[in-house]
């Protein structure tokens, strides 16, 4: 897949100057230039689950390239699991490497295909990921980086998505009025559509109120 990216408080020039950064990010873009077209639509049509968009199928394709690579998935924030469980506590991808003077590391990943809504906190998420505070760390990249992975609006079109997901120029309105409270440097990245193929819409034969996604070739 293809990509657009921007960058918030100097992630880019952070990971140009860092190169235990740059190799994570080399490999979290290679990653994602690997997902196929082909690979897209083998998942969606083979999926036991009837899908409205290729949200799920581009997911798992990245979650199991991703793993296999070594990054680790559902990657808790804190140490405290009972007070602070589920996904609201969790980053989706999180992988450590070396630091200056044996300092903390790493690149946190959110990837966020759910409702405008979830923006705000998903970057902020993204934020704690890399702050000092009183409660104990389990994922703690440090001076690194967060990286969050979105649809751009031509994807979210042409990918089945529901209308109410947020997509990546709405994500990009979000950082200024949040700069104070997102310290952290974050790499914004927006998913570019399929080259050959798009999703459309029809109702389900079995249930006229539910809406399915099938490929068609452009």
């Amino acid at each position: 897949m293809d990509f657009i990216s921007y960058s918030h408080g100097h992630a880019d020039a952070i990971i140009k100057s860092t190169s235990n950064l740059q190799n994570l990010w080399i490999e979290l873009t290679e990653t994602i230039n690997e997902i196929s077209d082909l690979e897209l639509i083998q998942h969606f049509e083979s999926s036991n689950r009837r899908a409205k968009s290729i949200s799920e199928s581009i997911n798992k394709i990245l979650d199991k390239k991703l793993v296999e690579k070594g990054w680790k998935p559902q990657s808790r924030i804190f140490k405290d699991r009972d007070t602070y469980q589920g996904t609201t506590w969790t980053l989706d991808f999180s992988k450590q490497t070396e630091g200056y003077s044996h300092k903390k590391l790493g690149m946190a990943i959110e990837v966020v295909f759910n409702h405008g809504e979830a923006i705000a906190w998903n970057l902020i998420k993204l934020s704690i990921s890399a702050e000092d505070n009183q409660l104990r760390k389990e994922t703690d990249i440090g001076d690194g980086i967060g990286v969050y992975i979105c649809a751009t609006e031509e994807l979210k079109k042409s990918g089945g998505f529901d209308n109410a997901v947020g997509e990546y120029e709405k994500v990009l309105k979000y950082l200024d009025p949040l700069s104070l409270k997102i310290k952290t440097p974050i790499m914004i990245v927006g998913l570019s559509k399929p080259k050959t193929f798009e999703v459309e819409h029809f109702r389900d034969p079995r249930n006229q109120k539910r809406v399915l996604g099938r490929i068609v070739k452009t």
